[in-house]
This record gives structure tokens, C-alpha cells and sequence, in this order.
């Protein structure tokens, strides 16, 4: 092997150890106060890996990942009283719609046929959490979907907490 091949490989394998010496390592954070280890990671979506199946997810899975996000980015704010279930919205032409019932309770309803991957599925949960937490006649300079200032930066803080990481 010539000097030069040699100092190739000495090259590439510093530029391999630096490389790996910056790659994130994830640790899975318990709050003791909410749970174990091994419950954690069954009841919360946001510290657990994200399914990467193409497997139907359920409403229950919905449900968990809203909770999730109101318990790690709005500090258990936003209402408790809300369903998050799978349902046609063809009539609507949406991808996700958040309604209050007469009851003030708050239905999220996620369409299956276009959500059909996991990760569009909890950004769509992530979007109409949003709008939980921004309802549409408090907000500004909104559009016809009651997309404004404020729902507009629920999702930019949202973004910039890491919520999307993984994601998108």
C-alpha cells in the first residue's frame, strides 16, 4: 500500500470518527412523577420512536399523541376534554377538522384516506392542536380555514420546540 493510500484512509477514518462523534444520541427522558420507563413509552407518543408500519393506526394512537403534545409543548393547557378519532372528510375536501360540540367538548377528526402515512397523520394531529389551542374567532387576519397570526405562530412554536423533528 502506497504513502498515499495510507494517508487517504487516515483521512476517512478521522472524517468517519468526527462525523459519529457529532451524531445526536436519543435518550429516552422519564418524568417519574407521570410514569415508568415502560409506560412512558407506551402512553406518550413524543419521546418514543415513530412508527414507521404501515399499519392502520388507531384512535386511541390519535388520541395519545394529542395528549402528548398538550403534556410536552403546552404544559397540559389546552383542553383535556377533546376526542381525536379517524373519520371521512371527502364531503369537506380536508385532511383534518377541529369542531366544538354543543356539549363544549372539542371533536378533532382526522381523514384516513389523506393521511395515509403515520407521519402525515400526527402532523395533521400536530396542526389541529393548534387550532385547539388558537380557536378561530380569536384569531387574526385569518383565512377561510381560520389560518392566522396566531395559528400561524402556535405552528412556528411548535416547530422551533422540535416538535415537526422527525416529522418533515
Amino acid at each position: 500500500m502506497s504513502r498515499l493510500e495510507k494517508i487517504l484512509i487516515v483521512v476517512w477514518v478521522v472524517i468517519l470518527l468526527f462525523f459519529l462523534a457529532w451524531v445526536p444520541i436519543s435518550v429516552h427522558k422519564v418524568n417519574p412523577a407521570c410514569c415508568s420507563s415502560t409506560e412512558c413509552a407506551k402512553q406518550h407518543h413524543h419521546d418514543s420512536p415513530r412508527p414507521i408500519t404501515t399499519a392502520r393506526l388507531t384512535d386511541d394512537q390519535l388520541q395519545a399523541w394529542y395528549r402528548g403534545l398538550n403534556e410536552t409543548y403546552f404544559d397540559n393547557k389546552l383542553s383535556q376534554n377533546v376526542e381525536v378519532k379517524w373519520g371521512d372528510l371527502t364531503v369537506w375536501k380536508d385532511i383534518g377538522l377541529t369542531r366544538t360540540r354543543a356539549d363544549g367538548s372539542i371533536l378533532i377528526t382526522i381523514d384516513r384516506a389523506t393521511n395515509a402515512t403515520n407521519k402525515s397523520a400526527e402532523m395533521t394531529v400536530m396542526h389541529e392542536t393548534c387550532h385547539v389551542a388558537v380557536p378561530v374567532e380569536t384569531d387574526t387576519n385569518k383565512d377561510a380555514y381560520g389560518h392566522g397570526d396566531k395559528f400561524e405562530n402556535c405552528m412556528v412554536q411548535l416547530a422551533a420546540k422540535g416538535a415537526l423533528r422527525g416529522i418533515w
